[in-house]
């Protein structure tokens, strides 16, 4: 199996991003143990047939994630996304944490290849999502995310009581790399 070309209607049921970002999927695979929205979302990399290269021990939430092609394709990968001009369409939550891992995956924190703001620094030094102020319908959104999209929980950072609350910690430098969206 080519995971550059298969294509299981059950890994991408409800998929709508454009096909270079659905091309995420294709290009990640497990190797071993791993959280099991994955096993629904990516193939076992005992049908890759290229090289693949997995995620440090502890570098992901989840374990035995692994980038078929390694580094060329996150670089590849890049280029598709640099290479955007106009408005296209934002995927799926569950694909941009997939994106997010798969440049952690592969690329050091210390490593850079690309400038600052660009989408793929931003993915990199991309941390937890929170919300403000913890409301009804700040719970009510988190829900939602929490019953739509499988990897939520993986990204999910927690509730501030106000903006004065959250500033502190999205300021703190120690806690930088932390924060996703707020």
């Amino acid at each position: 199996i080519n995971p550059y070309t298969y294509y299981d209607p059950k890994i991408y049921a409800n998929d709508s991003a454009p096909l270079a970002l659905t091309s995420v999927r294709a290009m990640l695979c497990y190797n071993g143990p791993t959280a099991p929205e994955l096993t629904t979302m990516i193939l076992p990399c005992a049908y890759v047939n290229d090289t693949f290269t997995c995620a440090p021990k502890g570098e992901l939430p989840v374990e035995n994630l692994c980038v078929v092609g390694g580094q060329d394709s996150v670089m590849k990968l890049g280029g598709i996304l640099s290479s955007f001009s106009d408005e296209i369409e934002i995927p799926n939550l569950d694909d941009m944490i997939l994106l997010k891992w798969m440049v952690k995956a592969v690329i050091p924190p210390s490593d850079v290849f690309w400038d600052v703001g660009t989408t793929f620094s931003s993915l990199q030094n991309a941390g937890e999502i929170f919300m403000i102020p913890n409301s009804l319908e700040a719970q009510a959104m988190r829900n939602v995310f929490h019953n739509r999209y499988q990897l939520f929980k993986y990204v999910w950072g927690g509730f501030f009581d106000s903006r004065d609350d959250a500033l502190p910690f999205v300021r703190d430098v120690k806690n930088e790399g932390k924060t996703w969206a707020l």
